[in-house]
């Protein structure tokens, strides 16, 4: 019980990071090449170090983790290229971070299916959400925009979106398992 508890907050935590890393990017354009690939890296780290946790929880729907194993590797080695190749990685920065979110939108969407299967009413929340932040993830890897300023707004845009849609995905799906009086049971009760 205490990974999935770890998992949830670490990915409320990390959607919140991201909503603030998005909007720092956004309005804070001057910051360094160096700067931003060493803290970004460091973000993709401890975020796939979280999804392999969140792999390993007994999740009682098993939904918001099920992709989190093949995530959470892609997650730590494009971290590790990012901390020890960001100079010559500045090219390819931003389609790459597009490419991860569509990765991440498209297994949302299909988590979203399998929510609805559930029974889980908010499972429209993930695919909108899902979808959004996909086709700002395909934005990013098109760049069609020349300016720089834009593109720095549509990449900060498309951060807070992905730490929104986590968030979503967290709160609508991550349940933790009750014994039959509504209660979460304690770690020896729960069956693994």
């Amino acid at each position: 019980m205490k990974r999935l508890y770890f998992a949830k907050y670490g990915y409320m935590i990390m959607s919140v990071l991201f909503c603030l890393t998005g909007l720092a990017y956004m309005f804070l354009p001057d910051l360094s090449m160096f700067v931003l690939c060493i803290a970004g890296g460091l973000c993709l780290l401890a975020y796939g170090a979280i999804k392999l946790v969140g792999y390993l929880s007994p999740d009682l729907y098993c939904l918001a983790f099920q992709y989190d194993m093949a995530s959470a590797i892609l997650l730590m080695i494009t971290g590790v290229l990012v901390i020890f190749c960001n100079t010559r990685l500045q090219g390819i920065v931003t389609p790459g971070l597009g490419l991860l979110v569509l990765f991440d939108s498209v297994l949302t969407i299909q988590m979203a299916k399998d929510a609805a299967k559930f029974g889980i009413r908010s499972w429209v929340l993930l695919l909108v959400a899902a979808i959004i932040t996909a086709l700002m993830g395909v934005l990013l890897i098109v760049n069609p925009f020349e300016s720089t300023r834009i593109r720095h707004v549509l990449t900060g845009m498309t951060v807070v979106l992905e730490g929104i849609m986590k968030y979503c995905v967290v709160l609508c799906t991550v349940k933790f398992p009750q014994d039959g009086k509504g209660r979460v049971r304690r770690e020896e009760e729960t069956v693994l």
